[in-house]
């Protein structure tokens, strides 16, 4: 990055002050998380200030001899401008020039040459080799705002500053100025009458265990309704009346499945009570005599309508439904038909009579709530739709949808006032950060990356990379490659990637859905990132397993019935085979030395004839369940030990040896999602989301 034999300097702009020796970026005292290639691209715009830069000249500079996409420059600017609170459209430091390239636009104060002591092989080392962070990792200019007075942070949240998050027109959302007593705040609902609002709420001392709260929008009043009840799953919601609350909340059968159930607690305070076994996410009709649900069966999740006062009876909505939302008129039922523990789906409103429905969105799309404007003309949804997450207002005469904010991360639970003038909704930076252990029943770990969202890690067979999925809402999902020692994070990908699988040490394959619905399994050579075809499924495809040999391969296919099966593909003949259907299928793995395919239900039951892990074995007599609650199979390499999560519980690691039929729990962390073994070497994904509760005026 130095121009013929300048000395490296401290390039200073505004309140910014860019340390091109040590690729550091600071604004006034604090440190700001630019990552690698963006700061090179910055340090690039700098020494060339006043000048348009062409993008193939960026890409010289920054990516040469790498073989990279305009896609890699797009998100560097991106990250350049969040860390700069720079806007695109109003810049005050980087200009982009449409089909040309960028120019930077700000005024550089005299730059500052570098103190001797400072090692000059630093940017040498940072420029040499194709090391490139994730265009999307959190940068501190862009810090989620607390919900409550001295909110805790983590990492580099810690003493940040307090920007908006990003609104596209009107009104930016601000966050509430009310002093919660929590360190998450999630899941608002206004109540009928406008004056308070309910929410869940985390606290510090107790983690992952949420309760309901109740709070006013006039001053800091905030009352806790529950002790431990952990609502989880789809939103919380007032009665019509103002006098209850009802919530979702996980229970283990005794046949070891989970389900969850509909609970209601009296706002006036005392214990709560179920209301609907085996049902999530409720909503009331205006006039208090109808409840919708889904209802959560084996390998089923129909929307359901019942009267209050008779929950026995119900009508069915349609065969998949989540998020029941009268308008306040009492007109029509809206409701999605994607889950929101995670799935794509569409928006749809039905007549009160069920009698006609309306389609309201056009491709699948991830939606984590809707609320109805106040005169029934229109919804408020939560959606991530690949390329933009955010809140969205959706008119239901087939005008198009108008964006409302977007950021960073994502978007949860809008909620409506009675007058419709105020919205509220949660925002959350997700983030599973990247951690390995040299022992599988020690408590040492070693944690690989800040910030960042890793979806399902697979070590190498040496054991000494992790491939993954980075993801961020809005962002993309590309595949990487991070070396154990956490010294560098390669991107492999150039588009988008989910469920990624080693064939070998130095070849990953991925699944990649096409524009047409169909699924396509693609081979990158790893770390060259060349990437190819290796075969295509004309329906939605998830969880790739590849054979030890590389010649077979499976993968989870939905039909257009939501069915699932699981299907076999033998690369060399393409014949194929169904090795299970009807049910639900998560982490396909392949089992060491046994020729045999393993797979887990989801992590959340959906009954005895999905739930556990299972192995099926050519010329078996079918599939056969080994681990009855086990979630998430790995294998020891010799196919006798498998290691799992319990069902829904993400407390801990246990090992089952089939030789001895025998139970151990061998390590115990929190919040891990998902997991990979090679030998003695172990990488799990934990959580560590951020969650505050915003307020947006609405026209």
């Amino acid at each position: 990055m130095r121009t013929g034999g300048d000395p490296l300097q401290a390039l200073r702009f505004g309140e910014f002050t860019l340390d091109a020796a040590r690729m550091t970026l600071v604004r006034g005292e604090e440190r700001l998380h630019l990552t690698e290639k963006p700061l090179e691209v910055l340090v690039f715009l700098l020494q060339n200030a006043g000048r348009t830069v062409s993008k193939a000249e960026l890409m010289e500079a920054v990516w040469k001899g790498t073989f990279v996409t305009e896609d890699n420059l797009t998100q560097a600017i991106l990250k350049i401008r969040r860390a700069l609170s720079d806007e695109k459209e109003h810049p005050q430091f980087i200009l982009t020039v449409p089909r040309v390239g960028y120019r930077f636009i700000g005024t550089p104060a005299s730059p500052t040459p570098v103190p001797a002591a400072a090692d000059p092989g630093v940017i040498g080392r940072q420029v040499r080799g194709r090391v490139a962070r994730p265009a999307w990792v959190m940068a501190t200019g862009l810090i989620l705002i607390s919900v409550a007075a001295g909110f805790w942070r983590v990492g580099f949240f810690r003493g940040a500053s307090r920007p908006e998050v990003p609104a596209t027109s009107g009104a930016a959302p601000v966050p509430l100025e009310v002093p919660l007593p929590t360190a998450s705040a999630t899941k608002p609902c206004f109540a009928p009458d406008g004056s308070r609002f309910l929410f869940v709420g985390y606290r510090r001392d107790r983690p992952g265990i949420g309760d309901l709260y109740l709070a006013s929008t006039e001053g800091p009043n905030v009352r806790q309704l529950t002790q431990g009840v952990d609502p989880r799953g789809d939103h919380p919601v007032f009665s019509p009346d103002g006098t209850e609350v009802i919530f979702s909340r996980w229970r283990n059968g005794d046949d070891g499945t989970r389900w969850p159930d509909l609970w209601v607690a009296p706002v006036s305070g005392g214990p709560a009570r179920l209301l609907i076994e085996q049902s999530s996410g409720a909503g009331f009709s205006p006039d208090g005599r109808w409840i919708g649900y889904t209802k959560h069966l084996p390998g089923g999740r129909p929307l359901w309508v019942s009267p209050r006062a008779e929950l026995r009876q119900h009508r069915e909505v349609g065969p998949l439904g989540f998020t029941p939302r009268w308008s306040r008129d009492g007109r029509w039922l809206a409701y999605t038909t994607s889950n929101p523990e995670g799935g794509k789906g569409e928006l749809w409103i039905a007549s009160a009579d069920l009698s006609a429905r309306k389609l309201l969105s056009g491709e699948p799309e991830q939606l984590f709530g809707a609320a109805w404007a106040s005169d029934g003309s229109s919804l408020v949804v939560a959606s991530d739709q690949g390329s933009t997450f955010g809140l969205w207002r959706v008119p239901i005469d087939g005008a198009p949808r108008t964006l409302l904010a977007r950021g960073i991360g994502g978007y949860f639970s809008p909620s409506i006032s009675p007058d419709g003038r105020v919205l509220l909704f949660s925002h959350v930076v997700p983030a599973r950060n990247l951690y390995v252990a040299s022992a599988l029943d020690g408590a040492s770990e070693v944690e690989l990356t800040r910030g960042q969202y890793h979806a399902w890690p697979v070590l190498s067979p040496d054991g000494r990379q992790i491939l993954s999925v980075i993801q961020a809402p809005g962002f993309g999902h590309r595949a990487y490659v991070t070396s154990v020692d956490g010294a560098q994070t390669v991107q492999v990908s150039d588009r988008s990637a989910s469920y990624p699988a080693w064939i070998d040490g130095n070849h990953a394959a991925y699944l990649h859905e096409d524009s047409t619905g169909g699924t396509e399994v693609r081979i990158v050579r790893v770390p060259a990132g060349d990437d190819h075809l290796l075969c295509r499924f004309t329906e939605p495809a998830s969880w790739l397993a590849v054979n030890p040999e590389g010649r077979r391969i499976a993968v989870v296919l939905t039909g257009q019935d939501h069915r699932q099966r699981i299907v076999v593909r033998d690369l060399d003949t393409g014949r194929e085979a169904t090795t299970a259907e009807g049910s639900e299928y998560e982490h396909l793995r392949w089992v060491p030395g046994r020729d045999a395919l393993s797979w887990s239900g989801p992590v959340k039951s959906a009954g005895p004839g999905s739930d556990g892990i299972w192995v099926s074995e050519p010329g078996g007599q079918g599939p056969k369940q080994i681990v009855a609650d086990g979630y998430n199979p790995a294998w020891s390499g010799d196919g006798m030990k498998v290691y799992y999560s319990r069902i829904g519980d993400y407390s801990g690691l246990w090992c089952d040896d089939l030789r001895r039929s025998r139970s151990v729990k061998i390590r115990t962390w929190t919040e891990v999602g998902s997991f990979d073994i090679q030998g003695r070497s172990l990488v799990f994904a934990r959580v560590a989301s951020d969650t505050h509760i915003f307020r947006l005026p609405l026209k």
